[in-house]
This record gives structure tokens, sequence and C-alpha cells, in this order.
């Protein structure tokens, strides 16, 4: 029997965390790569179909990210990561940066609207969907608020 070389060990490493990475991946955005692919794949125009939002899709949000949260926690307490390797640090300067970041943004977006209004440059095409619904109550929309916040956090910031 051969004993095992370096190079062996190194590609059976990258193959493991290359595994790790891609189910992080993929459980961590597989609601959203599964609602994109849907709507892909159902080929209907989005700009005229009716589109209904409730509380009960903000909480099926809010429970599939808490499952898959916990999972990710699970594999990676396997691994023996701790906090600390998440490089979280919070600093009070982050907050007034991301205020100054989300006013340049409305900015930004109502500049590019009253262009795109003035110079009439998609005249067909429609930026909202018609017959929007929106059914929410107080208590879904804190939640999502809350855990998709640190979910999102989690995931881009702390593991990838």
């Amino acid at each position: 029997m051969n004993k095992p070389t370096k190079q062996n060990l190194g590609f059976g490493k990258i193959f493991k965390n290359t595994v790790e990475v891609l189910f992080i991946i993929v459980l961590g955005f597989g609601l959203f790569i599964y609602s994109s692919t849907a709507s892909l794949l159902s080929q209907k125009d989005l700009v005229d179909s009716q589109s209904n939002y409730n509380s009960f899709d903000l909480i099926f949000i809010v429970l599939y990210e808490l499952i898959a949260l916990s999972i990710i926690i699970y594999v990676l307490k396997i691994r023996k990561w701790t906090i600390q390797d998440f490089n979280l640090q919070f600093k009070w300067n982050m907050i007034s940066i991301a205020f100054i970041l989300v006013l340049a943004r409305l900015i930004l977006g109502y500049l590019v609207k009253q262009i795109i209004d003035f110079w009439h440059l998609f005249p067909s095409y429609t930026l909202f969907k018609k017959d929007l619904t929106i059914e929410l109550n107080f208590i879904p929309i804190v939640l999502i608020l809350i855990v998709n916040s640190f979910y999102e956090e989690f995931l881009l910031i702390g593991y990838l």
C-alpha cells in the first residue's frame, strides 16, 4: 500500500473545502436560487403579472433562514470554527458610513429615474409590476429585518 504524499493530502483538503463552500452557498442562497430559476423557467411576463406579498411569505423566508443558519452553524461547529474566525467587529463609525451609502443610493436612484423619465429612454418599459398587492403585518416585517440582516451578514461578511 502506498503512503499518502503531501500532494494527495493537499488535493483532498482542497476538495473538502470546495465541497464545504458549495454546500454553504447552495444552502445559504438556495431560496433565492430556487425562486430566480423558477421565475426564469416559467417564462411569464413579470411586468404584466400580478404579484402578491403577504406575511406568510415573510414568515416562510424567516423560517428557511433560521433552519439554514442552524445547519450552517452546526457544520462550522464540526469544523471547529469559533466566533473570532468570522472577524465581525462592530464599530460605530460603520453606522454613519451605512447612512451615507443609503443616502447616496437614494439620491442616485432618484436622479436616474428623473433622467429616464425626462428623456423617455424606456417608454414601453414599466419599472413597476402592475397589480402589486402587499398584505403585511408588523411582526413579520420586524422578524425579516432582524433575521435577514443577521443571516446575510453572517454568510457574506463572516463566512465568505
